[in-house]
């Protein structure tokens, strides 16, 4: 599945990312109205990012392929019931999570995280977390996200390597705040507890 690089987020200056912002209104707006056109510019700007998304909860690169494409052909079909366009990321990121948990229903095996996020470098941009961390922390991380809960490690991907605020995370979840930063705390000590337990094993 070819995939293209997400829209700017903090890498990049407020003004670029408002920019940013208002052109996928203005796309989804006229994809609300049946412009297919722009329905694909929508697709290329954020197929990364929802992969990565579906990636990190069904840890199956197959399975996380057919939920970015089943996001997708969803989101083509519901688009025009969507009231606000300026909610469009969140919504789409809302249909990811459940087509995601419908493929984990099928209880595929699953493979290791950092497979199903091997997208071309070339094509993806460093998470601010993978930008502070060399090549074998990185992976030691992902292996270890690999461990936790599916809740738990949803609300890491969202948090850290895709920057939501609590309050997008808890709508994308269908969660409240207090439960996504209580989840939060909980799947960092987890986290923290399965990586002090392989630097023990590896001592």
């Amino acid at each position: 599945m070819a995939v293209a690089r997400p829209a700017p987020r903090s890498d990049e200056g407020g003004e670029e990312r408002e920019a940013a912002h208002h052109e996928v209104v203005r796309l989804a707006t006229r994809a609300r109205d049946g412009d297919r056109e722009a329905f694909q510019l929508l697709y290329r700007l954020h197929a990364d990012r929802v992969f990565r998304f579906t990636a990190s909860i069904v840890r199956d690169r197959g399975d996380a392929e057919d939920a970015t494409a089943e996001t997708f052909l969803q989101a083509w079909r519901d688009l025009p019931r969507l009231r606000d366009c300026a909610r469009y990321e969140a919504w789409l990121l809302q249909i990811a999570h459940r087509r995601s948990l419908d493929q984990l229903r099928k209880h595929r095996p699953a493979r290791p995280l950092d497979e199903a996020f091997a997208v071309e470098e070339t094509r993806r941009d460093r998470s601010p977390l993978d930008a502070t961390l060399d090549a074998e922390d990185v992976a030691r991380l992902r292996e270890a996200m690999n461990e936790l809960p599916e809740a738990q490690r949803t609300v890491l991907t969202l948090r850290y390597l895709m920057e939501m605020s609590h309050d997008e995370i808890a709508s994308t979840t269908g969660r409240s705040s207090a439960a996504v930063r209580q989840l939060r705390q909980r799947a960092l000590a987890s986290l923290r507890r399965v990586l002090e337990r392989g630097d023990t094993s590896t001592s």
